[in-house]
């Protein structure tokens, strides 16, 4: 059952987000390969991905299911 769609959404893998002080939604994404806590707006989700709404860019790398030991600034790589 589809109840909404949205073409040439933007897209997140669900576990990449989570909830920040007061709510808001928060993703690390990948800076000169380093992570940064950023605030990002969602707008549709479902249990596999998330449309963002701002916040983040087509190309972004953000990182799935971050550990609770990650901050801002934290080096990632990737293969």
């Amino acid at each position: 059952i589809y109840t909404a769609s949205a073409d040439n959404a933007l897209k997140v893998p669900r576990p990449a987000l989570f909830r920040g002080s007061g709510g808001k939604w928060k993703i690390f994404a990948v800076k000169g390969g380093k992570a940064v806590l950023t605030d990002v707006e969602v707008g549709l989700s479902n249990d596999t991905d998330a449309q963002i709404l701002k916040g983040l860019a087509q190309g972004d790398m953000v990182v799935v299911a971050p550990p609770t030991s990650i901050s801002s600034g934290t080096r990632v790589s990737w293969e």
